[in-house]
């Protein structure tokens, strides 16, 4: 009986009587080809499970802060690389919402288009002055791309952030 994993054969799985010749029954062959597909779960499932591992150790080790909301915009995930930037442990931060970084820089109207841009599907791209949990404010560059469901969906958004003050502040020198 074939295996395919993801519509890819991957195998074959199968009882031979090397002794002599014989025939199926229908039952038989039922059986084996469920075998064959709990086989192909199984295989799937471990390799989502490698793949899920590969991802969230690339996103806890990417150099660049990434923060995860869902749609209403609580925090869900954030990298190494926020704590470092913002201060905040990810336990403090979680089920929060990125305004705890507000810093006043911004009126109610840039976040007003910043969200109405992401709910919108599209991709937003700025530079956004936060504030750490210390109190300091710092200049950030700042990706938040949508992500959608099967359905099209909005479902969450991936900020990607990287502190760009002193750069900043080398180029106003």
């Amino acid at each position: 009986v074939p295996i395919f994993v993801q519509e890819t054969w991957w195998g074959y799985f199968g009882f031979d009587d090397c002794r002599r010749a014989r025939a199926w029954t229908p039952q038989e062959e039922g059986a084996l080809r469920s075998a064959a597909q709990i086989l192909a779960e199984a295989v799937q499932r471990k390799t989502a499970e490698e793949q899920t591992v590969l991802l969230r150790t690339a996103l806890a080790s990417a150099a660049n802060g990434i923060v995860i909301t869902d749609r209403a915009g609580a925090i869900v995930f954030v990298n190494e690389a926020v704590e470092r930037l913002t201060g905040y442990t990810g336990q403090e931060i979680l089920g929060r919402k990125p305004s705890v970084l507000r810093s006043g820089s911004h009126d109610d109207q840039f976040y007003g288009d910043l969200w109405r841009t992401v709910l919108a599907g599209q991709v937003w791209r700025g530079e956004i002055t936060n504030r750490r949990k210390d109190g300091t404010q710092y200049l950030e560059d700042m990706t938040i791309t949508p992500v959608r469901d099967a359905a099209g969906q909005v479902t969450h958004f991936i900020a990607i952030k990287q502190d760009i003050t002193e750069q900043r502040n080398l180029q106003q020198q």
